[in-house]
């Protein structure tokens, strides 16, 4: 492992070790937001010039312009399951590292890619996850009923 990895691990360990859940994720997620910034405006972009699109039009457009196709995504009512099948981690840190913990990067990082696309708040929850053993990552995006 190199030196970056390690330093790395060294770091997630400590947060393992001393941070209750709560902060853990309240850290990682906001840690997102240079992944984000990009797809965030992309995102933005799209529903602006898309403002009649429903939920399931405007993720299918946002999707296509992701690297290798996007996720898998699903619409069921408010709920949107959002998912990346095969292959490795799509976390660039998650590939260094190999430590679960950036999972909790990766909730803030479909949170700030998916709600500038649907403007509107969203509650995220990972499901699944390569780092963790699973053979997807998935997460369920729960639409909140207010701005």
């Amino acid at each position: 492992m190199d030196f970056k990895a390690e330093w790395l691990n060294d770091m997630f360990r400590s947060m393992e070790n001393n941070l209750d859940n709560e902060t853990k994720r309240k850290i990682l997620s906001e840690c997102r937001q240079t992944c984000s910034k990009y797809w965030a405006e992309k995102a933005d972009e799209i529903r602006g010039s898309s403002q009649s699109a429903d939920t399931v039009s405007l993720l299918n457009v946002f999707r296509n312009i992701l690297p290798c196709g996007g996720p898998d995504i699903q619409v069921e009512g408010s709920k949107i399951h959002w998912s990346f099948s095969g292959g490795e981690c799509p976390c660039p840190i998650g590939g260094i590292t190999r430590n679960s913990i950036v999972c909790l990067c990766g909730i803030g990082h479909v949170k700030g890619m998916v709600e500038p696309l649907l403007g509107k708040k969203l509650t995220i929850n990972l499901e699944r996850s390569r780092l963790k053993g699973d053979s997807k990552c998935a997460f369920t995006i729960r639409i909140s009923k207010t701005k």
